[in-house]
């Protein structure tokens, strides 16, 4: 082919003619990842501004046109802290994007109003100290008033202590879906916090329903009827390890992560729907879990647990603490606390919990 035959040919392939798209409807299923909805909220049925974060076609193999399909969306609450993030069906959606974008700016442009309102009062009031650095008091009033325009690294504050802003992003992304939405153990099932790193066999849809725990054993399951065909075939009705206390209703077990390795990681998966940044899930052999259980005629029940380093240079005496939601305010993360300390001068050594610099 010649040059001048070569030129030709891409100048008519210039002048084809672009055939242009019609533009989606932004009510029509699926909504677009980003856009605002107002949803009936589970928890008190109250009426909720949220933006998708995620969705998910609950029928896909249906030969159905794509607004015919049932989808589910994962959004994150305006006002709320990101552990409140869920999946909701297109049966809850009140509102639809086009009625809910605007609400989302009003409310945006109300909290903004506050921002500014809060600053005039504090510069007024000589809200800054001689460096230039806002107390904590004065930022939590800030978050408060719009922690989604605030940075990350301020926003989560309490929960994110550490992490850099490149850090965060690069968590939140990872994190951002709640893969697991409940789980059973023993006689509770929880709503769950945040994303565990389950095998993706329990997961194979990016989601699921509910996981089952065996209380002892905390091994899981995609079934009740597997749990029960597990739990038929006997367990010990208690954690492995050696119990180092018990009194008044209450006992603690001592569990080597080397010796008990399958029982800490499936610990750690629990613990990490809780806990935001946890990072511990199969290198457990440098670590002793502490397992806190309420014991009663059927066994040990876990109620929380700390875990510790065999050997720690720095001489902490404490790397990771959680209490279940169905056991909290009650007084045991002080007694896992105090445990620790007593555990610490039982062994004659000074120590204190780790903590994220």
């Amino acid at each position: 082919m010649t040059a001048t035959a070569d030129k030709k040919r891409k100048k008519e392939k210039k002048k084809e003619p672009v055939v242009e798209q019609e533009e989606k409807d932004e009510d029509e299923h699926p909504f677009s990842i980003g856009s605002h909805l107002v949803v009936e909220w589970a928890f008190d049925k109250s009426h909720r501004i949220c933006r998708v974060i995620e969705r998910m076609c609950e029928n896909p193999e249906d030969e159905v046109d794509e607004s015919q399909k049932r989808w589910q969306y994962y959004v994150h609450f305006v006002d709320f802290n990101r552990r409140m993030d869920d999946w909701v069906a297109s049966s809850q959606v009140v509102e639809l994007p086009s009625k809910a974008g605007p609400l989302a700016k009003e409310h945006e442009a109300q909290r903004q109003q506050l921002r500014e309102q809060q600053k005039e009062a504090d510069n007024a009031a000589g809200g800054e100290d001689d460096e230039g650095v806002r107390t904590r008091r004065k930022k939590t009033k800030v978050e408060g008033a719009g922690e989604e325009d605030a940075p990350l690294a301020e926003a989560e504050h309490d929960e994110h202590e550490g992490l850099d802003e490149a850090s965060l992003k690069e968590h939140e992304e990872v994190t951002k879906v709640k893969n697991i939405r409940t789980i059973e153990l023993g006689r509770h099932i929880m709503e769950t916090w945040y994303f565990s790193p389950f095998p993706k066999e329990y997961f194979p849809y990016g989601f699921v329903d509910r996981l089952y725990f065996c209380e002892y054993s905390l091994c899981f399951f995609s079934h009740r009827s597997e749990l029960v065909r597990y739990q038929s075939r006997g367990v010990d009705p208690h954690p492995p390890g050696d119990e180092i206390y018990r009194h008044a209703g209450l006992a603690m077990f001592e569990v080597d992560g080397a010796a008990n390795k399958e029982y800490c990681q499936n610990l750690c998966y629990l613990a990490k729907l809780f806990l935001d940044h946890k990072t511990l899930y199969y290198d457990v052999d440098p670590f002793l879990f502490y397992v806190l259980c309420e014991y009663d005629d059927r066994g040990y029940h876990p109620v929380g647990y700390f875990s510790k380093e065999k050997y720690s240079d720095v001489g902490y005496n404490l790397a990771c603490i959680l209490t279940l939601p169905c056991y909290q305010r009650k007084g045991y993360g002080r007694f896992i606390i105090a445990f620790s300390y007593e555990l610490s001068k039982k062994e004659m050594k000074v120590g204190s919990p780790r903590v994220v610099s």
